[in-house]
C-alpha cells in the first residue's frame, strides 16, 4: 500500500508538470446528454478525481493530516458510491460506478491553478479548462464503457476556511448539452471544519444525476412541502445529512428522490405539493 501510494503521488506531480506542455488538442466531450456528462445513473459511471492546488492551498503527502484526507475521502466515496448502487437497485435499475483512483486506471489528475479557487466564479470555468484540455474523455468512455462521467474536485482547505463543498449540476439547463458541459463536485474533507461524509458525497453525486435539495424552498420545491418534512422530521438524503457518522449512510432514498433521478415516472409527493417535474419528464 505504501509503495502504490508514492507511486501515486510521484505520477500526480509529474502529470501536474508535464499536462500543460503537451495537453491534447481539445476534443467534443464524447459524454453529452440533455442532462450534461451525467445522464441516467442506471448505466456505467466513471467519477474522475482532480486534486487541486492554488496560491492558497495545495496538496502535500509529506504531511500526516494530507494522507489522512486521502484515504478517509477515498473510502468515504466507496462508501457513497456503494450505497448509491443499491438504492438504484431496488427501482429495477443498474448502477454501476467505477470511483477508486488509487488502483484504476485514468482515474485521477493533479491540476495547478494561480487563481484563487476558493472564489466561486473561478472554480467551474477553471476546472471545465483544465478537463478539456488535459483528460482523456474518449480514451475514459472507450476503457470502462462508460455512459456517465462525473468530476470530483478535491480542494485541501484548511478548517479555517468557512466555504462550503458545492456540486456543478447541469440536469435543468440549456447548456447541459454543449460539448464542454461536465458535471463536477468541489470537495473539501475539511468543510465548515467538518470533515467530508459518505452521505454529504452521495447527496453531491445524486444532484448530478437530477436530484434537488429538498430542505428549502426554490424553484424546485414549494415552502409546503419543505415544512412538511421538516414537521415529519424526514430523513431523505437530499433533506437532512446527519454528520455525526461520517463513515455511515443513514440517511434514506425516497421515492420522490427515484423520480428526479428518472428511476420511476410518478411520483405522489411530487403531485400533492406541486412540485417541478424531473428533468426527465417528457
Amino acid at each position: 500500500m505504501k509503495t502504490r501510494f508514492v507511486r501515486f503521488i510521484c505520477f500526480a506531480m509529474l502529470l501536474s508538470v508535464t499536462a500543460l506542455c503537451f495537453a491534447p488538442a481539445a476534443a467534443a466531450s464524447p459524454f453529452r446528454s440533455p442532462r450534461g456528462s451525467c445522464d441516467f445513473i442506471g448505466g456505467t459511471t466513471v467519477v474522475v478525481t482532480i486534486f487541486v492546488d492554488d496560491p492558497y492551498n495545495n496538496w502535500d503527502f509529506s504531511r500526516s493530516s494530507d494522507k489522512t484526507s486521502y484515504f478517509r475521502v477515498l473510502s468515504r466515496l466507496e462508501t457513497a458510491c456503494s450505497w448509491l448502487s443499491g438504492q438504484v437497485s431496488r427501482y429495477g435499475a443498474s448502477a454501476k460506478i467505477y470511483w477508486d483512483w488509487h488502483n484504476l486506471k485514468h482515474m485521477y489528475y493533479w491540476f495547478t491553478s494561480n487563481k484563487n479557487m476558493r472564489d466561486y466564479e473561478n472554480t467551474y470555468t477553471e476546472l471545465q479548462r483544465f478537463i478539456t484540455d488535459n483528460i482523456p474523455l474518449q480514451t475514459i468512455r472507450d476503457y470502462y464503457s462508460a455512459d456517465n462521467v462525473l468530476f470530483m474536485a478535491l480542494y485541501n482547505q484548511s478548517k479555517s476556511d468557512t466555504n462550503g463543498g458545492v456540486s456543478f449540476p447541469l440536469d435543468f439547463y440549456a447548456y447541459a448539452n454543449a460539448d464542454d458541459a461536465y458535471e463536477i463536485l468541489w470537495v473539501m474533507d475539511e468543510d465548515n471544519g467538518r470533515s467530508v461524509s459518505a452521505a454529504g458525497l452521495a447527496h453531491e453525486i445524486m444532484h448530478c444525476f437530477g436530484a434537488v435539495d429538498l430542505y428549502a424552498a426554490s424553484e424546485y420545491v414549494t415552502r409546503q412541502y419543505a415544512d412538511h418534512l421538516n414537521s415529519i422530521r424526514s430523513n431523505d438524503i437530499m433533506f437532512r445529512i446527519d454528520y455525526s457518522n461520517p463513515d455511515h449512510i443513514g440517511e434514506s432514498f425516497s421515492e420522490l428522490d427515484a423520480y428526479y433521478l428518472g428511476l420511476i415516472s410518478f411520483s405522489a409527493d411530487r403531485q400533492k405539493y406541486g412540485l417541478s417535474r424531473s428533468s426527465f419528464a417528457k
